[in-house]
């Protein structure tokens, strides 16, 4: 459905055609929507101001959880920022790290320690291909110890 004020849709040239265009299309999304309306639709005040506070009530009970959300958003985001900057050198130096284990990767990957190999399908590796555009030289895996 259209709204009035939809700014992905393509102004008419003047905002007069362009208005006239969006209202006849909200009149026709809103027929398509409501076909079983046939008569005038009457309402009160108190019965809209009723709608608008449970509107405003479920905003609330949301805000929490947008807030929650938000914050579980920024920790993923500065736990990825922190992997993309760790080099397999880093990672080679924690000794608990099992065989198998796949990482992020920056860096020149002729310097990567014997035991590490390049995810790129060949002896045993996942295939898994590096955006190079995030930074990642490409994803490597502890092979050995």
């Amino acid at each position: 459905m259209q709204t009035i004020f939809d700014k992905t849709k393509p102004d008419g040239g003047d905002l007069a055609t362009t208005l006239d265009d969006s209202i006849r299309e909200f009149k026709t999304d809103l027929k398509s929507v409501l076909p079983l309306i046939n008569e005038a639709v009457t309402t009160t005040p108190a019965r809209i101001n009723g709608g608008v506070a449970v509107i405003d009530n479920m905003l609330k009970n949301l805000e929490p959880l947008v807030n929650q959300i938000a914050a579980t958003k920024q920790k993923v985001t500065d736990a990825k920022t922190t992997l993309e900057q760790k080099t397999a050198q880093e990672y080679g130096a924690l000794e608990n790290l099992p065989s198998g284990f796949v990482f992020p990767y920056k860096g020149d990957l002729s310097d990567l320690p014997s035991n590490y190999q390049k995810t790129d399908g060949a002896n045993s590796t996942p295939a898994m291909e590096a955006n190079p555009a995030s930074g990642i030289s490409a994803f490597i895996m502890k092979t050995g110890d």
